[in-house]
């Protein structure tokens, strides 16, 4: 499998990880906007600054935090 594979199912997981915990009211729209508005925020990011989108949502999805940091 590919990098570019693997990129595009950890980005399906988080996506859905997150409409769902949406969905089932587990977080609210704001916070299911802001979850995944930081991850656009992070790709944006120059190499080297912070964890990088993968680990974000690598982050996100085995529950380490319930949206992005403040």
């Amino acid at each position: 499998m590919s990098h570019y594979e693997i990129d595009h199912k950890l980005l399906d997981r988080f996506l859905g990880h997150v409409l769902d915990r949406y969905s089932a009211g587990d977080i609210d729209r704001t916070t299911a906007v802001n979850t995944i508005e930081f991850l656009v925020e992070t790709v944006a990011l120059p190499g080297g600054e912070g964890a990088g989108p993968a680990k974000y949502m690598q982050n996100v999805l085995a529950g380490e935090f319930d949206g992005p940091p403040t």
